[in-house]
């Protein structure tokens, strides 16, 4: 027999596990999750953020969006060594209220709701 205290712990850390193996499930496939990217060499890996993320970002965020037209080399090597793709579950938080902030974040798809 299990007391009810244990009950509840396992119950609820099973509860947590099945929520995290969902959203595990419906998160969107990003580059970092494709191995055989890590593979490529170095100008293709160039080349392939180039085309990811900038006309994701000029279309998003003006100041990208200038400096595109101003300097194409240096928004190549942006592309490569700033962007990152992250993807974000339903109900994961990608940054919390006082906390420094350490990145920018360009929202793609979905939507985030802010609660004070």
């Amino acid at each position: 027999q299990v007391s009810v205290a244990l009950s509840s712990q396992i119950s609820s850390f099973l509860r947590g596990h099945r929520e995290r193996a969902h959203r595990e499930r419906t998160k969107r496939i990003v580059g970092g999750d494709v191995p055989a990217l890590k593979a490529l060499p170095l100008s293709l890996l160039i080349q392939f953020h180039f085309e990811v993320f900038a006309q994701l970002v000029t279309t998003r965020h003006p100041i990208f969006a200038q400096f595109a037209g101003y300097d194409d080399e240096a928004m190549v090597d942006i592309c490569h060594t700033v962007f990152e793709e992250v993807a974000c579950a339903k109900g994961e938080e990608p940054f919390y209220r006082r906390v420094h902030a350490t990145k920018m974040f360009i929202l793609i798809f979905g939507q985030l709701a802010y609660y004070r």
